[in-house]
């Protein structure tokens, strides 16, 4: 099935190179740096948590970011992160063409598998990515002050999902009338984030080809730490390991050889694609670690 392209196309500057719009995605800054999807098929988890706890003012004040699976559908993991994906590249070229998206979204599960470079020959992969949107919408997320709205300029605390509903074509809509065509309805916050803009360019093709799923969600988080930092050098982005399990998110080994193993190959495939110039570990006496990217 043919791609559905944008009208027409701008060119921007990512990792120095000039990328076509057409193949970038417009992602929402909050589900770059929090955890949403697992990385590995084997993680049976079905639930992830992230805490923060920063000085503001002089007070501890914590951020928490809950996602619960439906135990009947079981928790999003890297399938269901590329059908997000394919979904993303579908928003963006809604907002270049019409400069705002608004529900229902018509979409095809032909053009999803297309998008995702996948085959629909014998019906696995179509009903795969047909339960992985329902399993998507079932996933719930609170939030306690960890989502920010860009438009209100202020952290919120609120329960939700990506998607407020999908509907299939043949399936009864509200008024009674049967879909003709696939719908993604997506919730208020998070429609509403997109439309303020609070997103960050993504090169799709690059994402795409990173062989490894630590790789491909490293370079979402540090993508919106550099970005709009001309030379990477020049600032210091760090993270705790133990952090950045979190974030990503991945059960910590105890041990510093472990953790290394685990993360290094991420390391060594962003560096040999010039997303990062380098990175360095280090102890911090903690019982921790520090990751340093450039």
């Amino acid at each position: 099935m043919k791609k559905t392209k944008p009208k027409s196309t701008t060119e921007i500057a990512i990792n120095n190179k000039k990328i076509d719009l057409a193949k970038t995605i417009r992602s929402e800054v909050n589900l770059l740096l929090l955890p949403f999807f697992t990385l590995e098929r084997k993680d049976k988890r079905l639930e992830t948590e992230y805490r923060e706890i920063k000085q503001e003012e002089g007070l501890k004040k914590e951020k928490i970011w809950n996602v619960s699976a439906n135990p009947k559908y079981g928790y999003p993991g890297p399938f269901d992160r590329e059908v997000h994906k394919a979904i993303e590249q579908i928003l963006s070229e809604i907002f270049q063409e019409k400069g705002k998206i608004e529900n229902p979204i018509p979409f095809s599960i032909y053009d999803l598998c297309d998008r995702m470079g996948i085959t629909t020959s014998g019906g696995k992969n179509y009903r795969e990515v047909k339960r992985a949107l329902e399993r998507i919408k079932v996933t719930a997320i609170k939030s306690e002050k960890a989502f920010y709205l860009k438009d209100k300029k202020e952290w919120t605390s609120s329960i939700f999902s990506l998607y407020d509903g999908v509907i299939f074509r043949g399936e009864q809509l509200e008024d009674g009338s049967l879909a003709e065509i696939n719908l993604l309805f997506l919730s208020d916050l998070y429609l509403g984030s997109l439309n303020s803009r609070y997103t960050k360019p993504i090169d799709y093709a690059y994402w795409q080809s990173l062989k490894s799923k630590i790789a491909s969600r490293l370079y979402e988080i540090l993508g919106v730490m550099f970005y709009g930092i001309q030379h990477k050098k020049d600032c210091d982005i760090h993270f705790k390991y133990t952090t950045l399990c979190q974030l990503l998110p991945l059960i910590p080994y105890k041990y510093f050889s472990d953790a290394k193993r685990q993360l290094n190959p991420a390391h060594k495939e962003l560096k040999d694609t010039g997303f990062i110039s380098n990175y360095e570990w280090s102890e911090n006496g903690k019982k921790d670690w520090l990751i340093h990217y450039w």
